[in-house]
């Protein structure tokens, strides 16, 4: 019994380090799980991702950690202004030509926006309202100005497209990040269901160590008189009696461990216990040895390259190549350039004034052009040397992983219709384990065999039980990593 019960736990903590087998199948794979009628296990993964806490902190931490990976790109959005001032100062005569006063009232308008290719635009309006006091004369007169200016950074945001990468990036992590979410998802999907299975086994020993406990009393019974007349030794009912000890340890012991996990489920999942009182293990196998011939014969279909884990290194790698080019433009020449022109106006008439940018009356042009002479950078080479290492890692891990997966699933196929045949073979041998010792029970009551014999037959008969358990454990391990292949659990992401 604490054999099985290493074992199942080994296999289960085996997949769960190594469950990286979740890979995207075709159209004609993926559409078998929609067309197919709702199974028990998929009513309750349903459930599942319903009320796992696990689901839905990873589901709100991907939202969370995409917007914070977003807020770089706020300085690719529009951005706009309106500027409203009013300057009034009288000042002393200095001369009979001095102005006494000056007023100026000016509005401003103007938006701005930086475009992904790293190309920054300006436009801009301003007209202002000059009114000056002179001794003997005044001057009242409306200065209009419109203006469209760009810069862009030849070097880093033309040539190496600094910007464009620096969106690309962003983009690339953000699919990280929900690659990383369907992960943690799928991975919570398969331990409730290893769960699962782990319950619905330890309830199944139960029920049949309580069968062989209810004989072990039967046969414990009739010893007790046997010793009264004298008819048999002391040691075989010492014996007997210890056999039934056992067996009430062994059905105490599963029950606690029953009840603990259980309670595991329902607080790590957020269940009620209606959603896996229902399952037997009988049942359980057969649903699950349905679903795993559903998939079968589709080895064909499966592209190995479209799994999460080598999805996520694809991402891993474009990230690393944008932010190659963001730094290799950190190591060249500074080239910025910046063109602006602009439309103006000038008349005691604010209508006149505005006639006079409708027709270009006056105009004025900028062109500017500055150089940085090139320094050798320390930091930006390093960690251009250091993003070409990385680059090399995730390529080196992705060429291991696809051979892991591609492995790792050959071994599945080759196995487990090889494990099925043996557990038929297994099942049969429990049948005739079970038949030979109910007819050792009949001639032990009938005083052909004695009380050694028959402890041997239900040695032979728990190890039949215990062969059988064991492997069916295994199986449905394998079948829970197999269909993981064919994408069974993303219609729950």
């Amino acid at each position: 019994m604490l054999k099985f019960l290493i074992l199942f736990l080994f296999t289960q903590d085996t997949y769960a380090l190594n469950s990286s087998n979740f890979l995207r199948p075709d159209l004609e794979s993926a559409n078998l799980n929609a067309d197919s009628k709702t199974t028990n296990i998929e009513i309750f993964l349903e459930q599942i991702t319903k009320n796992s806490t696990i689901i839905k902190n990873a589901q709100l931490e991907f939202a969370s950690a995409k917007l914070l990976n977003e807020i770089e790109l706020s300085e690719f959005d529009w951005s706009a202004f309106v500027n409203v001032s009013r300057l009034s100062a009288k000042d002393p005569q200095r001369n009979p030509f001095s102005p006494t006063q000056n007023e100026v009232n000016s509005l401003g308008l103007g938006v701005a926006k930086k475009w992904q290719y790293g190309i920054q635009t300006n436009l801009n309006y301003n007209v202002t309202d000059n009114l000056i006091q002179f001794p003997s004369d005044r001057l009242d007169y409306y200065f209009p100005d419109l203006s469209f200016e760009i810069k862009a950074n030849l070097m880093d945001d033309i040539i190496y497209q600094q910007s464009l990468n620096k969106v690309l990036k962003i983009k690339q992590q953000n699919k990280s990040l929900e690659l990383e979410k369907k992960i943690k998802v799928r991975q919570n999907l398969v331990e409730s269901l290893l769960d699962l299975v782990n319950i619905v086994e330890i309830k199944n020993e139960v029920q049949l160590e309580k069968q062989i406990c209810s004989e072990i009393k039967k046969q414990n019974t009739m010893l007790v008189k046997k010793r009264a007349r004298g008819s048999i030794s002391r040691r075989d009912a010492l014996t007997s009696q210890k056999e039934l000890n056992n067996c009430e340890i062994n059905i105490k012991t599963l029950s606690n461990q029953l009840l603990a996990r259980e309670k595991s489920l329902e607080s790590k999942y957020n269940l009620n216990p209606v959603s896996y009182d229902a399952f037997e293990i009988e049942s359980l196998f057969l649903e699950v040895k349905q679903i795993y011939k559903r998939f079968s014969d589709l080895e064909k279909n499966i592209n190995f390259e479209q799994t999460i884990e080598l999805e996520t290194l694809k991402q891993q790698l474009q990230v690393l190549k944008a932010e190659g080019q963001q730094l290799k433009a950190l190591n060249q020449t500074d080239v910025a350039l910046e063109a602006r022109y602009g439309l103006r106006g000038l008349n005691e008439n604010l209508s006149d004034s505005q006639a006079n940018i409708a027709n270009s009356d006056f105009q004025n042009y900028y062109l500017g052009l500055r150089i940085n002479l090139p320094f050798k950078d320390r930091t930006a080479e390093s960690l251009m040397a250091s993003n070409s290492y990385k680059k090399d890692i995730v390529g080196v891990n992705y060429q291991q992983t696809l051979k892991q997966k591609q492995a790792q699933f050959f071994v599945l196929k080759e196995t487990l219709d090889e494990n099925l045949l043996i557990y038929e073979k297994l099942e049969e041998n429990y049948t005739l384990s079970r038949q030979i010792l109910d007819e050792g029970l009949k001639d032990f009551n009938n005083g052909r065999i004695d009380f050694f014999n028959l402890t041997e037959l239900r040695k032979a008969f728990l190890i039949s039980q215990s062969q059988m358990i064991r492997l069916r454990s295994q199986i449905l391990v394998n079948i829970v990593e197999y269909i993981d292949y064919y994408n069974y659990f993303e219609r729950y992401y």
